[in-house]
């Protein structure tokens, strides 16, 4: 229903969609809203199936996505997954995992 407004949800209700697994909804209003960013830091995304999720510059920082399914997510970058909890997600693309790991490194040698 919400894909058809033409304003993006708001915070909680975007938080919601994705922990509801409405990824066909939350890429519509991706789709619909090109300059939203959404706000999806510090919110818990755990266990949530995000397979084909667009979360494109999404602010992810501090959001546990534990055990949450990231299966061909489109637009997340090693920075974004970095400022994350990720332990025991599934399905994560081995070059972006590998990336973000070398991104987290970096980060640690740097704060030497």
């Amino acid at each position: 229903e919400r894909a058809l407004d033409k304003k993006p949800p708001t915070r909680d209700e975007a938080i919601a969609i994705l922990k509801a697994g409405n990824i066909d909804e939350w890429n519509a209003l991706r789709d619909r809203s090109p300059e939203w960013i959404p706000d999806l830091s510090e919110a818990d995304l755990s266990g949530a199936k995000l397979n084909r999720a667009d979360l494109s510059g999404a602010k992810l920082s501090g959001a546990n996505l534990s055990e949450a399914i990231l299966q061909d997510v489109k637009g997340l970058l090693p920075e974004q997954l970095a400022t994350t909890l990720f332990y025991d997600a599934k399905n994560i693309d081995p070059d972006l995992l590998e990336q973000t790991l070398n991104a987290l490194r970096q980060n640690c040698t740097q704060k030497e």
